[in-house]
């Protein structure tokens, strides 16, 4: 089909998903440019028209000082609901396809360590981020559960960690040191990397009791 033209002004585009039969979602950075930016767009692929945009995270300036260089949006859609993380934020944020902001939902675990001061004059990047973490990705299960993956850096390397939590906040389970996770599959099957070195074309079928 054609290509799709996005609005000159969205930035760096991190994550789409499919909105109904005619509309997709992309996510883009909000913390790229020192003007207020929308991290969600609504645009019918087809035409290119943007239909909307919205989500504006909060960026103090800590945060929008880490967001230029880890600020991406990741979303899932589930029905006309978007749900999306905002790296640095220990939160999901649910919106409406027509750009009303609905909950946010704190992310149940200490595990997740926020920016606390900004970066010092010479200090190396991977000294600042060592010890903070990012949320990485989002999920729907089909009983409307989360799935939430948040990294940190150490020695350079990933270490990821899953959530399970409900629409209200309750924490279902905490893996350390997961796997990484790359769908979910509508009947609830879980698709993750194998978790040892020797299998890395091969992936993992899971599912929750």
């Amino acid at each position: 089909g054609p290509p799709v033209h996005l609005p000159a002004d969205m930035g760096t585009v991190d994550d789409l998903d499919l909105v109904a039969d005619s509309l997709v979602v992309y996510s883009a950075r909000p913390g790229e440019r020192k003007d207020p930016t929308d991290g969600l767009y609504l645009v019918e692929p087809q035409s290119g028209r943007l239909v909307r945009s919205f989500f504006r995270p909060y960026l103090s300036p800590t945060v929008a000082d880490l967001a230029r260089v880890a600020g991406w949006i990741k979303s899932s859609v589930r029905g006309d609901t978007i749900a999306s993380l905002f790296a640095p934020c220990d939160t999901i944020f649910l919106h409406s396809i027509h750009g009303v902001a609905l909950q946010r939902i704190p992310l149940p675990t200490k595990a997740f360590h926020l920016v606390d001061r900004p970066r010092q004059p010479g200090e190396r990047l991977a000294e600042w981020t060592a010890r903070l973490s990012f949320a990485s990705d989002i999920f729907w299960l089909p009983n409307g559960d989360f799935l939430v993956l948040f990294s940190e850096f150490e020695h350079n390397l990933p270490r990821r960690h899953l959530l399970a939590l409900t629409r209200g906040g309750e924490l279902l389970f905490q893996i350390v040191d997961s796997p990484r996770l790359h769908a979910v599959l509508p009947g609830g099957a879980i698709l993750f990397s194998s978790p040892t070195e020797l299998a890395t074309n091969q992936l993992v079928v899971a599912r929750r009791r």
